[in-house]
Protein backbone atom coordinates (compact mmCIF):
# COMPACT_ATOMS: atom_id res chain seq x y z
CA UNK A 1 0.00 0.00 0.00
CA UNK A 2 1.34 3.43 -0.94
CA UNK A 3 1.44 6.01 1.78
CA UNK A 4 1.50 9.75 1.32
CA UNK A 5 4.44 11.61 2.84
CA UNK A 6 3.55 13.58 5.93
CA UNK A 7 5.15 16.52 7.67
CA UNK A 8 5.98 20.11 6.91
CA UNK A 9 7.69 19.61 3.54
CA UNK A 10 4.77 18.03 1.65
CA UNK A 11 2.38 20.45 3.35
CA UNK A 12 4.34 23.41 1.97
CA UNK A 13 4.18 22.00 -1.56
CA UNK A 14 0.46 21.19 -1.24
CA UNK A 15 -0.20 24.69 0.08
CA UNK A 16 1.70 26.18 -2.86
CA UNK A 17 -0.37 24.07 -5.28
CA UNK A 18 -3.63 25.08 -3.58
CA UNK A 19 -2.79 28.78 -3.62
CA UNK A 20 -1.68 28.51 -7.26
CA UNK A 21 -5.03 26.88 -8.11
CA UNK A 22 -6.97 29.67 -6.43
CA UNK A 23 -4.74 32.27 -8.07
CA UNK A 24 -5.31 30.70 -11.49
CA UNK A 25 -9.08 30.94 -11.08
CA UNK A 26 -8.76 34.57 -10.00
CA UNK A 27 -6.38 35.27 -12.89
CA UNK A 28 -8.89 33.90 -15.43
CA UNK A 29 -11.80 35.75 -13.83
CA UNK A 30 -9.93 39.06 -13.66
CA UNK A 31 -8.93 38.74 -17.30
CA UNK A 32 -12.50 38.27 -18.49
CA UNK A 33 -14.09 40.74 -16.07
CA UNK A 34 -11.61 43.61 -16.16
CA UNK A 35 -8.85 43.34 -18.72
CA UNK A 36 -10.49 41.94 -21.84
CA UNK A 37 -13.07 44.77 -21.93
CA UNK A 38 -10.29 47.35 -21.53
CA UNK A 39 -8.14 45.67 -24.17
CA UNK A 40 -11.03 45.82 -26.64
CA UNK A 41 -10.33 49.55 -26.82
CA UNK A 42 -6.79 48.91 -28.12
CA UNK A 43 -5.80 48.44 -31.75
CA UNK A 44 -5.82 44.77 -32.78
CA UNK A 45 -2.06 44.08 -32.60
CA UNK A 46 -1.50 45.39 -29.04
CA UNK A 47 -4.80 43.77 -28.02
CA UNK A 48 -3.61 40.35 -29.23
CA UNK A 49 -0.23 40.79 -27.56
CA UNK A 50 -1.82 41.69 -24.23
CA UNK A 51 -4.28 38.79 -24.35
CA UNK A 52 -1.63 36.30 -25.41
CA UNK A 53 0.70 37.23 -22.55
CA UNK A 54 -2.11 37.24 -20.01
CA UNK A 55 -3.59 33.96 -21.19
CA UNK A 56 -0.23 32.20 -21.35
CA UNK A 57 0.25 32.88 -17.66
CA UNK A 58 -2.34 30.14 -17.14
CA UNK A 59 0.21 27.67 -18.55
CA UNK A 60 2.63 28.79 -15.84
CA UNK A 61 -0.04 28.22 -13.22
CA UNK A 62 -0.70 24.71 -14.53
CA UNK A 63 3.01 23.84 -14.46
CA UNK A 64 3.37 25.29 -10.97
CA UNK A 65 0.38 23.32 -9.67
CA UNK A 66 1.50 20.03 -11.21
CA UNK A 67 5.11 20.35 -10.07
CA UNK A 68 4.11 21.21 -6.51
CA UNK A 69 1.78 18.22 -6.35
CA UNK A 70 4.60 15.98 -7.58
CA UNK A 71 7.02 17.52 -5.10
CA UNK A 72 4.54 16.94 -2.27
CA UNK A 73 4.62 13.21 -3.12
CA UNK A 74 8.40 13.06 -3.64
CA UNK A 75 9.44 15.37 -0.79
CA UNK A 76 10.73 18.02 -3.20
CA UNK A 77 12.33 18.56 -6.59
CA UNK A 78 14.28 15.63 -7.97
CA UNK A 79 17.21 16.16 -10.28
CA UNK A 80 18.77 19.18 -11.87
CA UNK A 81 15.83 19.74 -14.24
CA UNK A 82 13.26 20.14 -11.48
CA UNK A 83 15.66 22.17 -9.37
CA UNK A 84 16.13 24.40 -12.42
CA UNK A 85 12.36 24.78 -12.75
CA UNK A 86 12.11 25.80 -9.11
CA UNK A 87 14.97 28.27 -9.58
CA UNK A 88 13.21 29.74 -12.63
CA UNK A 89 9.96 30.10 -10.64
CA UNK A 90 11.76 31.83 -7.78
CA UNK A 91 13.92 34.14 -9.91
CA UNK A 92 11.05 35.05 -12.24
CA UNK A 93 8.85 35.69 -9.22
CA UNK A 94 11.45 37.97 -7.65
CA UNK A 95 11.69 40.10 -10.80
CA UNK A 96 7.96 40.31 -11.54
CA UNK A 97 7.10 40.72 -7.87
CA UNK A 98 9.46 43.67 -7.60
CA UNK A 99 7.77 45.28 -10.61
CA UNK A 100 4.35 44.75 -9.03
CA UNK A 101 5.52 46.16 -5.72
CA UNK A 102 6.96 49.27 -7.39
CA UNK A 103 3.63 49.81 -9.17
CA UNK A 104 1.63 49.47 -5.96
CA UNK A 105 0.03 46.18 -7.06
CA UNK A 106 0.14 43.89 -4.05
CA UNK A 107 -2.23 41.01 -4.88
CA UNK A 108 0.10 39.56 -7.55
CA UNK A 109 2.77 39.18 -4.87
CA UNK A 110 0.92 36.07 -3.72
CA UNK A 111 1.72 34.44 -7.06
CA UNK A 112 5.14 36.01 -7.56
CA UNK A 113 6.59 35.65 -4.06
CA UNK A 114 4.21 33.55 -1.96
CA UNK A 115 3.88 30.44 -4.12
CA UNK A 116 7.56 30.18 -5.11
CA UNK A 117 8.53 31.00 -1.52
CA UNK A 118 6.53 28.06 -0.20
CA UNK A 119 8.07 25.77 -2.83
CA UNK A 120 11.57 26.99 -2.03
CA UNK A 121 10.98 26.53 1.71
CA UNK A 122 9.84 22.97 1.05
CA UNK A 123 12.91 22.25 -1.06
CA UNK A 124 15.24 23.69 1.59
CA UNK A 125 13.54 21.73 4.38
CA UNK A 126 13.93 18.56 2.30
CA UNK A 127 17.69 18.93 2.75
CA UNK A 128 17.36 18.88 6.54
CA UNK A 129 14.76 16.18 7.10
Amino acid sequence: MLTQPTGVTPTLFKTAATIASISAVHHIYYGFAELYPAWNLLPSKPQRAARTGWDYMNVSYAITILLNLKWARNQGPGGIEEEGMLAAMVLGGVVEGWRSLRNGEYLPLIAFWGIPGLSLAGAILKQYT
